[in-house]
Parts: C-alpha cells; structure tokens; sequence
C-alpha cells in the first residue's frame, strides 16, 4: 500500500493516509452528478447568452438613431472648450474696501472672458 502525505489544515503534513483508503470512484460519480457534462446546442442557447449578443432587446441604438439622439463631437467641442481670464494680481487689501475693490476687479474680468454673464 502506497502511502500519500498531504498537508492538512490543523493537522499539518503529519496525517498519512493510504490511497486505497480514499473512494476516489464514488467521488468522481457525485461530482459529475452535480455537473451535466455536456449541453445539446439548443440546451446551450436557452442557457446562454449568444456569442455578438450582448445588449438587451431594446436597450440599444442603431448609428443613425444615436446620431439622432446625440450630440456629436463637433457640435460638443465649442462648448467644452475653455476661455481664459486676464490674470488678477493677489490681494494686497488692508481693508474690506480695498478687499472689495479687487474682488470686483476679478469680477471684470471673468465677464470679459465670457466666463460669466
């Protein structure tokens, strides 16, 4: 008799056992009870979703109808693309006056950029 040495959580590497003491057969036959081996190809359609079919019935455009339905990038770039401010020098203010005076300053000049109406 063959003797297998198998590490073994909480017993470690110390539990021997004998290869014609393990029902290797009747394990083989309840793991493929448990699995089908193979599927007919109409069992494997019904089960699974078809190759190239990956959206929902009615869950998807066309081109023409997302073209439709979408902005295209040309009509996206004028409006995603960004305009600059005059640069507005750091505060020196003392006072809440002069504080306001250069807070409206930045004020301007985000108007003038058209970064504010």
């Amino acid at each position: 008799m063959s003797k297998a040495r198998h590490y073994i959580p909480g017993l470690g590497t110390g539990f021997v056992f004998g290869t014609d003491e393990i029902d290797i057969e009747g394990i083989k036959a309840i793991l493929l009870s448990a699995v089908p081996s193979s599927y007919t190809k109409a069992e494997a359609d019904a089960k699974y979703q078809l190759k190239g079919t990956y959206a929902l019935t009615g869950a998807s455009y066309t081109k023409a109808e997302a073209d439709g339905k979408f902005a295209l990038t040309t009509a996206l770039t004028p409006k995603l693309t960004a305009n600059k401010a005059a640069t507005q020098a750091n505060s020196t203010a003392t006072d809440v006056a002069g504080l306001v005076t250069d807070f409206n300053a930045l004020l301007a000049k985000l108007k003038t950029a058209g970064l504010m109406l």
